[in-house]
């Protein structure tokens, strides 16, 4: 594990913990998140990465609606890839 994933899910744990209260941060965390969910011959980190969407999405609840349009765009590229590990994919759709 990189010190990248394990920054990454220290964020999942505070989304979790803070719930609605992580709306503040979101938009500073974001810069990171895509480049990692692009990181397609990373597969370790992708997968956290993808990881994390689903821990901002429940603690956000219905304020992450505003990230779902980008998210999915992200996860259907990720699906189409050549290059994207299988068992990524297999997260992404699970």
């Amino acid at each position: 594990s990189t010190v990248l994933e394990d920054a990454f899910l220290v964020v999942g744990s505070l989304a979790a913990a803070l719930e609605a209260g992580f709306a503040p941060y979101i938009q500073a965390f974001l810069p990171f998140l895509y480049p990692a969910l692009k990181a397609h011959e990373d597969t370790q980190l992708c997968m956290v990465a993808v990881g994390i969407i689903g821990d901002i999405s429940r603690a956000l609840g219905d304020q992450s609606a505003q990230y779902a349009g980008a998210f999915m765009n992200v996860l259907l590229e990720n699906l189409q890839s050549n290059t994207l590990n299988r068992n990524v994919k297999i997260s992404i759709l699970s």
